[in-house]
């Protein structure tokens, strides 16, 4: 995971990770207004 990446980098598949910690999340999409819908998976 590389914490250095631009919004623009982002794409579909990738892990993310809050600055402050918690759970790897993988995105799942995003709109053209940067928001980005993410999933994480317990167990």
């Amino acid at each position: 995971m590389d914490n250095s990446k631009s919004n623009q980098e982002f794409k579909s598949g990738d892990t993310v990770q809050l600055k402050s910690g918690g759970p790897i999340m993988t995105i799942d999409s995003y709109d053209s207004k940067r928001y980005f819908r993410c999933k994480w998976f317990a167990g």
